[in-house]
């Protein structure tokens, strides 16, 4: 039995990792893989936290509070 392929992409958030960040997106859509985004907070920096904050909710769709609330309610 075969199973089934994802994709972990994993980021510091920093700008210089979003060519990383496509091209795993390209492949994975390619590929039509799962995607899971990793994100790693390296710097006890506010700053640093607030902007790779940013980054990250812009990937999130439009409808991601919906998702989460899906999600929980099928873990109960």
């Amino acid at each position: 039995p075969w199973m089934k392929l994802e994709l972990l992409i994993v980021t510091n958030g920093f700008k210089r990792t979003w060519h990383a960040i496509e091209y795993g997106a390209w492949f994975a859509e390619t590929m039509q893989l799962k995607v899971t985004l990793l994100g790693v907070n390296e710097s006890a920096s506010p700053s640093c936290r607030a902007g790779a904050q940013r980054q990250f909710q812009s990937l999130m769709p439009a409808d991601h509070p919906a998702r989460i609330r899906q999600l929980r309610a099928l873990a109960e």
